[in-house]
């Protein structure tokens, strides 16, 4: 065999081992990622029976604590159903704006309306739109008669949500802004055509405005 002869065998199996070694590599490669992906599948299937499990067990918990409450309430026990939801805020941080404004109704509940007013006020500073609790914190507003607060509060949860044009339309009347209060009343009644309060309420300040205008002639 010539010198060329063997020089050129000799590159054909060094190319030969080159390609057999990047094969080997890439198969390697190839197995390391496929079980990173493998292990990771595991991983997110682990962790979405976790979740959902967690989901299960926070439903239950959820429906026990209401139940807990409401025979509390029954009991007229109103302290010892608003310790009970204090110590859900530790076990529950993530519920904690939602668990603070339902003290407030605990509260409401037991007549104390300056406690329920200031757990409202609380459960507002602790997320940024909190359209229940303004909603709650306008009613206890109008059972102080302060009514000015209370159309704030309304006037804030109508900006966004249409349905409570109704309360909004309450408060108006009882401050005796009849002409306001209907055009809330209608408002509420465009998206609610049938709701027969609403319709009552409406026509009853209808009544009284026509009343005062024959009474001026």
């Amino acid at each position: 065999m010539s010198s060329l002869e063997k020089i050129s065998t000799s590159k054909m199996t060094k190319w030969i081992i080159y390609i057999f070694l990047t094969v080997l590599v890439l198969f390697a490669i190839d197995r390391v990622i496929g079980m990173f992906f493998h292990f990771k599948t595991i991983d997110k299937q682990e962790q979405i029976r976790e979740t959902s499990q967690r989901q299960r067990d926070k439903i239950i918990s959820d429906e026990l604590y209401y139940n807990n409450i409401d025979s509390l309430l029954n009991l007229n026990k109103h302290n010892e159903a608003i310790r009970l939801s204090e110590l859900r805020m530790v076990v529950y941080p993530d519920d904690i704006a939602y668990l603070t404004r339902h003290v407030g109704n605990i509260y409401y509940d037991k007549g104390d309306i300056d406690s329920a007013i200031i757990k409202y006020t609380e459960a507002i500073g602790l997320t940024n739109i909190y359209i229940s609790a303004y909603v709650d914190r306008g009613w206890a507003f109008m059972e102080l008669d302060s009514l000015d607060l209370a159309i704030e509060d309304f006037e804030f949860a109508v900006s966004h949500n249409w349905d409570f044009y109704f309360d909004l339309g309450v408060a108006q009347e009882k401050k005796g802004i009849f002409v306001d209060a209907i055009d809330s009343y209608n408002k509420y009644l465009e998206r609610h055509p049938d709701n027969q309060e609403c319709l009552t309420k409406r026509d009853s300040i209808k009544g009284i405005i026509n009343k005062g205008l024959q009474d001026t002639k």
